[in-house]
């Protein structure tokens, strides 16, 4: 789905507004790679297995799993596919390549559940540490504008 044009333009008057120019994004996976990379040398194991033994089997994640890695626990539907101006793009490698998770609905649900309820972590003390700063991330319209309250 495209994001509206008029959507498009009042973020970008927001960031002009927020930092004087319009910013340069470039979006890496560095450290994503890096953290894989030590994940699967601390544990010995290649991170799909590292997944499904501490984090899918133990919440009962039944259909969540590294397309290309592995394979969900229960029979899954296939996943919805990527569509590039309403057609189908067939990338078949890509997500195995990029190490993308998939996922359902109620898998992401429940995983979220039993992350805020501290049921993810050894330590019960790694969830408050984790969140004791946290601060909300605010979509444009909730962004103050000249003479706009925040949450207009």
């Amino acid at each position: 789905m495209m994001m509206d044009e008029s959507v498009i333009s009042q973020l970008d008057d927001i960031l002009r507004e927020l930092i004087g120019r319009r910013p340069r994004i470039r979006y890496s996976d560095t450290n994503f790679i890096l953290l894989i990379w030590i994940i699967e040398r601390v544990t010995g194991r290649p991170l799909h297995e590292v997944h499904r033994d501490l984090l899918y089997q133990p919440l009962g994640l039944r259909h969540t799993y590294f397309p290309g890695s592995s394979e969900p626990l229960d029979p899954t539907p296939p996943p919805m596919p990527l569509l590039a101006d309403g057609e189908r793009v067939e990338i078949p490698q890509l997500m195995t390549f990029l190490r993308g998770i998939y996922s359902s609905a109620a898998d992401m649900i429940e995983f979220l559940r039993q992350f805020m309820a501290g049921g993810v972590f050894e330590n019960p003390e790694t969830l408050s540490s984790m969140t004791r700063t946290w601060r909300s991330i605010p979509f444009p319209w909730a962004l103050p504008r000249c003479g706009h309250p925040p949450g207009r």
